[in-house]
């Protein structure tokens, strides 16, 4: 992973794929859910999500987002 968010490389299956992936990083998870407002509720489920971005995600009041957490 090159770490260009901004790439139209990345599809928004690879994206979800990775925002599911407990072995993607927190550095990672939080750039997705910067920057991916759709793929918040899968990062919420990761297991791999810390626990100050899921609080940041509660703290959203998003009911998708509440089902993942």
């Amino acid at each position: 992973a090159n770490g260009d968010w901004s790439s139209d490389v990345c599809s928004s299956d690879l994206l979800a794929a990775r925002a599911a992936s407990p072995a993607t990083s927190q550095a990672d998870l939080y750039q997705l859910v910067s920057n991916y407002p759709q793929l918040r509720p899968v990062v919420a489920a990761n297991p791999n999500a810390y626990p100050q971005l899921l609080e940041w995600l509660a703290n959203l009041k998003d009911p998708q987002i509440n089902a993942g957490l």
